[in-house]
C-alpha cells in the first residue's frame, strides 16, 4: 500500500517540461491494448512539445495464454 504507479507518457511530459536537453525514451509500448490513434496522438503531442526529443519503442504482444 502507499506505492505510486506512474503513467509513462505523463511522466515523460513532466520531464520534458522541466528539462531542455535530455532525450525522452519509452520502453516498448504494447499497442495491442489501445486504439492506434490514441497513443499516436499522445506521442506526437509529447514529441512536438519537447522539441523532437522523444524516442519511442513500439511492439505488439500480450501475455501468453495457458493451454
Amino acid at each position: 500500500m502507499g506505492q505510486h504507479v506512474w503513467e509513462s507518457l505523463e511522466l515523460l511530459t513532466w520531464a520534458a517540461a522541466h528539462t531542455r536537453r535530455i532525450r525522452l525514451l519509452t520502453g516498448v509500448l504494447n499497442t495491442i491494448f489501445h486504439s492506434p490513434v490514441v497513443p499516436a496522438r499522445r506521442l506526437a503531442t509529447l514529441d512536438r512539445l519537447s522539441g523532437g526529443r522523444l524516442d519511442v519503442g513500439i511492439g505488439q504482444g500480450g501475455a501468453r495464454q495457458p493451454p
